[in-house]
């Protein structure tokens, strides 16, 4: 009997008191995947600094050397699913994946300071869909000691040999260089393919260069001529001569030269531009026009004959004499060949009839016949006199000289020098070294002269003379202890020639993870240079335009290939927007819209993310467009500012604004890397996305709310009484790190509304149920016991007796024993709590990053029923780290 009361009291305490911890404290069951799935984005999560190891710690030249970074716990090698990615940049570029330190083994060719750069990427399964999330990186300089071999190079032409007009293609290889520099490409890569077409043989030489030493190399490229067609032709008369009216001359014509194809004769018997005779299509090489030229008059005729032929045209001409008397003198004189190239000659030769000398002021001979080689050096017409007893008379023929194949002609260029400088590293935490390398193109040749200046100050820190490699880098020459934006200059000399060329190198402070976009002058604020605006020269353009809604205010302004622009737009509430776009940020001039507007004009688009808020709310949209209306984009980054009034920030985080941005008004908001100066009221951004702009910040105070609907009230019980609100003070940045993930609450209870009046009824109940057994339950069991007594000395032998007691102790027995089980499951359950907050504090201690899906726990929640918006089924809440 007592055994029994005590079983039963023990099953009615503790189902009493689990009830109402389930009930009063809240103590929900919080599944991970569940909270990510709530995520609309993936939120970003700044990373922590690791160190990298370099074994050995000062290596030899092509000495093996192992690489690796601390263990990162975001990449475990058991435990939950995760795959990690390790990119290596800077003096070694490739990427591991061997957790957990991404270890990987190398050699350097060359000597001197190293320099390595890594980024850690981490994807759990369930977390961001598998996004690879940056978790970690880490930064090392090291030197490399040792004499590298000199650099060797070859070089070599395919085809080696080509005719006039066609191409060869050049191959470079190297070894041991750093880079290769030759007058025939502009390229400075250690291996290539260039195309050459020269028109004439050359040879082309190349140097390369390395920490050891130069090298050279050379290859010719031989070029043949391919002389294209010819075509020539003569002409003569038959008869040449004769007295008045002279009918019936025959004029035939004859082709010569390399040209082939069918030839068109054209013959004029007078050289006046009409043609008596048109033969097409022709085969044949000589061609008569029988019976063609009449002459009624005495006088010296010019016939002329035009040939065609594979694109090709010659003209010649041969002279008729008419003469009034039988017996005075004529000659005839004809050239061949009648045209030449120039440089070229052709033969004159003349005859004459009833003459005693003929004379031209072309030869010395008076001989009434002979030849005569000339060459000259345009088309000439030659004349010739005879004369006899019974008069004179005269013939002339021309010569025909053409220029030939034009030769090409390359210009010479006109001398210029050009130099380039790089800084390495270009950023970095102060104190920074930094490598600065000058490189040297155009068409001046001699020795180089170098001057480097790592502060723009005037003052040459480093200077080289007399050196003939196209590039020079000044090893740790600038030293940067203070944070900033230096400005590194080099000058460089050549043939009589001088150049500049600057580069900049960001310094910024701190690492080691305890810095991020949340903490205010934790990363310096970019200054924008800024250029003048010329005065516009576009007429402003009417072109569609992509918001949904009005603009507020809004502005047009012109931005230039060469000089960029400035825009800014001013809301009459002070909001102020600032858009700085640097020279050759666009392809061709443009103009630049921004516009400010209502967020109710825009639902498509949220304006809370997480536990952020639009503030303001003001949403800015910026388009650009060409003349056409064209959409055009950003080449380099542009610099965005934002001025708030102090309106926009009351009640809210100032310390937390941030810049989000979206492409589209259906598309989703992602975070801009920006800085901002609450003194000033003013967020900086850089970017090259156009699109959607807001300004988004966490409320201060942070009121967090329960995830379940409140109760329905029951008719005769009034309402549960509103709480105290949770006041949480704003998270600290290292908290922000580890707590930033948005998670929807899922109720363990949700199907179970009991309202406080109903749940005291229900305890009374059961404490009432206490009583009677204590009042009356041992009186029937002992009545039991009797009537089981009394059946038993009754009863048949053969019939079994059930005895009440031994009913009713195994009825509250496993109804205890059910309680039972159930503490224990409850005790173990809160054993692990206490093992994973051990294991948090402790990985605090030592400076290590939590793992997000295992480590999250809820803070204490309670539930504000004074905001209506704490009642609508689930809510957000944020989670922070247990401090317990």
């Amino acid at each position: 009997m007592t055994k029994a009361k005590t079983l039963f009291i023990s099953s009615v305490v503790l189902a009493t008191g689990f009830l109402a911890a389930a009930l009063i404290s809240g103590n929900y069951q919080i599944k991970s995947n569940e909270m990510l799935a709530s995520l609309s984005s993936c939120p970003v999560i700044p990373p922590h600094q690791t160190n990298i190891s370099v074994n050995p710690g000062a290596p030899e030249i092509n000495q093996s050397v192992s690489i690796k970074t601390d263990d990162i716990p975001e990449c475990p090698t058991s435990g939950i699913p995760t795959s990690c990615e390790w990119r290596w940049s800077g003096s070694v570029n490739r990427t591991t994946t061997n957790k957990p330190t991404g270890q990987f083994s190398t050699s350097f060719s060359s000597s001197g300071n190293k320099t390595i750069h890594v980024e850690v990427y981490s994807s759990m399964q369930g977390i961001c869909g598998g996004e690879l999330i940056n978790v970690a990186y880490g930064d090392i300089s090291f030197n490399v000691s040792g004499n590298p071999d000199p650099a060797t190079c070859s070089l070599s032409a395919n085809p080696a040999s080509i005719t006039s007009g066609n191409s060869s293609t050049l191959t470079w290889s190297s070894n041991n260089a750093t880079n290769c520099s030759a007058s025939w490409t502009s390229s400075t890569a250690t291996s290539g393919t260039k195309s050459v077409s020269p028109t004439a043989t050359k040879t082309y030489n190349m140097t390369c260069t390395g920490a050891g030493g130069s090298g050279s190399c050379s290859t010719t490229v031989t070029v043949t001529t391919n002389p294209g067609p010819t075509l020539s032709c003569s002409l003569s008369a038959n008869p040449n001569s004769g007295s008045a009216p002279l009918n019936n001359v025959d004029l035939t014509a004859t082709v010569s030269g390399s040209a082939t194809g069918n030839i068109n004769y054209y013959f004029d018997c007078k050289n006046d531009g009409s043609w008596e005779k048109t033969l097409t299509g022709q085969t044949a090489a000589s061609k008569t026009a029988a019976d063609l030229c009449d002459y009624a008059s005495n006088g010296t005729y010019t016939a002329k004959v035009k040939v065609e032929r594979e694109g090709l045209t010659d003209t010649c001409t041969t002279n008729i004499t008419v003469s009034s008397d039988p017996n005075s003198a004529t000659c005839s004189l004809s050239a061949n060949p009648a045209s030449i190239t120039s440089g070229n000659s052709s033969t004159l030769t003349w005859s004459s009839n009833n003459a005693t000398n003929c004379s031209a002021s072309w030869t010395s001979s008076t001989a009434t016949s002979g030849t005569k080689s000339v060459s000259p050096s345009s088309s000439t017409t030659y004349n010739m006199t005879c004369a006899g007893a019974g008069g004179s008379g005269s013939c002339s023929t021309t010569v025909t000289v053409s220029s030939g194949p034009t030769p090409t002609i390359t210009p010479t260029p006109n001398p210029n020098l050009s130099c380039s400088i790089s800084a390495n590293p270009n950023s970095g935490s102060a104190p920074l070294n930094v490598d600065l390398t000058a490189s040297v193109s155009g068409t001046l040749t001699g020795s180089i002269n170098y001057y480097f200046d790592c502060d723009n100050d005037g003052s040459w820190e480093k200077t080289f003379s007399g050196e003939s490699d196209v590039s020079k880098t000044a090893i740790d020459l600038c030293n940067y202890t203070s944070n900033g934006t230096y400005v590194a200059k080099a000058k460089v000399e050549r043939g009589g020639f001088n150049n500049t060329c600057t580069t900049s190198i960001s310094v910024g402070g701190g690492g080691g993870g305890d810095c991020s976009y949340w903490q205010e002058g934790c990363y310096p604020t970019p200054t924008p240079t800024i250029t003048p605006t010329p005065t516009p020269t576009l007429p402003p353009i009417a072109c569609s335009r992509a918001p949904f809604g009005p603009a507020i205010p809004e502005t047009l302004c012109l931005v230039t290939v060469a000089n960029g622009g400035t825009c800014v737009l001013t809301n009459n509430d002070g909001f102020t927007v600032r858009l700085n776009i640097p020279a050759n940020a666009v392809a061709i001039d443009s103009i630049v819209d921004i516009s400010i507007h209502n967020p109710t004009d825009y639902p498509q688009l949220s304006r809370t993310i997480g536990t952020s808020r639009l503030i303001g709310p003001k949403i800015v949209y910026i388009f650009a467009q060409d003349q056409n209306c064209q959409p055009i984009t950003f080449l380099k980054d542009a610099i965005v500012t934002f001025v708030y009034p102090n309106s926009y920030s009351q009640g809210y985080l100032e310390s937390s604004f941030i810049v989000e941005n979206t492409l589209s008004a259906n598309g989703f908001w992602n975070f801009l890397p920006s800085s901002g100066n609450t003194a000033a009221n003013s967020l900086v951004g850089v970017t090259k996305n156009l699109g959607y702009f807001g300004i988004f910040g966490r409320l201060t105070p942070v009121i967090l709310g329960t995830a379940t609907a409140s109760p329905t009230p029951s008719p005769v019980c009034p309402a549960w009484p509103t709480p105290t609100p949770t006041i949480i003070d704003r998270p600290t940045d290292a908290e922000l790190i580890e707590a930033f993930f948005v998670a929807s609450l899922i109720d363990s209870f949700k199907n179970l509304k009991i309202s406080w009046c109903e749940f005291i009824s229900f305890l009374n109940f059961l404490l009432i149920l206490l009583l009677l057994w204590l009042a009356l339950g041992k009186k029937w069991l002992n009545n039991s016991k009797e009537k089981d007594s009394a059946q038993l000395k009754t009863s048949v032998s053969t019939t079994p007796v059930v005895k009440r007691e031994n009913w009713f102790k195994k009825f509250f027995g496993s109804i205890a024993a059910s309680f039972a089980a159930f503490a224990l499951v409850q005790k173990k359950a809160w054993k692990d709590y206490k093992a994973q907050n051990q294991e948090r504090k402790l990985a605090r201690q030592n400076g290590k990053s939590l793992s997000v899906a295992s480590l999250i726990i809820p803070e204490t929640i309670s539930r504000d029923n004074s905001n209506p918006e704490a009642v609508q089924g689930p809510q957000f809440i944020a989670f922070t780290e247990d401090k317990n």
